[in-house]
């Protein structure tokens, strides 16, 4: 329990020690108005922080991973909005290599990806500062203080993570997007996925990959059958089955009594049977 605090206290303390530098160089900057290079956009202006996306991944109603967006009045009318990602203490952002974040679409989320190391353990996306000249809002800019903007350009993008959960440690993705590239516009998160079944790797932008192992034996009455296993972790998931994988595929489910069924083996002039695990 004590370390649990001591964890808490550091994070509390990182956390405020990144804004509060933040706001120290704001502070230092000209007013809005007179410099930073406002730019009259076409954004609606930010007016409280809030939570905008939480994940839970294994429903005990503790998030691993918070989206939120921060509103800090400055000086005068000017005030800074950050928007970041916020890990618990048994999640960590990974780096897709050493020299980038952003995770390519099908590149691997794993034990080979570095974790991202920077001075706080939240990971800012955009951040920008906004002053109202009514009944204008004018904004600036001010991505150069993030520790790497890789945000700047760019309407979506992949971020991978790992988690430390009771079974051991998880892989997954966040896809972030925005329907165009003005940075004051906030990404939303409208896609995520993590490998259920521990140490496993998963495919940025797409579902884990569950190994369905299948083998002959025999049963109780000693008949011929498909016994199909799969991991503890996706006992819940269901199994389907089709015999036809010519599009559109018409995917039935398929009894099981948990993770493993044995498939009577089809007899001569029966159809063949595929089968699939599809999370519920």
């Amino acid at each position: 329990m004590e370390v649990l605090e001591t964890d808490v206290v550091r994070r509390s303390w990182q956390a405020g020690l990144f804004w509060s530098i933040l706001a120290i160089l704001f502070v230092a900057l000209p007013d809005l108005s007179r410099g930073v290079e406002p730019i009259d956009l076409p954004v609606p202006p930010v007016t409280q922080s809030g939570l905008l996306a939480s994940i839970d991944l294994d429903l005990d109603s503790s998030f691993e991973l918070e989206y939120r967006v921060h509103y800090y009045p400055s000086f005068g009318e000017v005030f800074e909005v950050g928007y970041q990602i916020e890990p618990s203490l048994n999640a960590k952002f990974v780096r897709a290599s050493q020299l980038s974040i952003p995770f390519e679409s099908l590149q691997y989320v794993g034990v080979q990806s570095p974790v991202y190391q920077s001075s706080s353990v939240i990971l800012p996306l955009n951040m920008f500062r906004q002053q109202e000249v009514f009944p204008v809002w004018f904004y600036a800019d001010l991505s150069r203080f993030l520790p790497e903007p890789f945000f700047t350009n760019k309407t979506s993008f992949l971020i991978g993570f790992r988690a430390d959960l009771e079974d051991g440690r998880h892989y997954g993705w966040l896809k972030f997007s925005r329907p165009d590239t003005l940075f004051p516009r906030p990404f939303t998160l409208d896609a995520w996925d993590w490998n259920p079944v521990p140490d496993q790797p998963i495919p940025a932008g797409l579902p884990p990959q569950i190994p369905l192992a299948g083998v002959v034996a025999k049963n109780e009455s000693d008949q011929p059958v498909l016994r199909l296993s799969w991991p503890q972790a996706v006992s819940a998931w269901t199994l389907e089955s089709t015999t036809n994988l010519a599009p559109p595929i018409q995917w039935e489910y398929y009894p099981t009594g948990g993770p493993g069924v044995d498939v009577p083996l089809t007899s001569e002039g029966e159809p063949q049977r595929y089968f699939r695990l599809r999370k519920p």
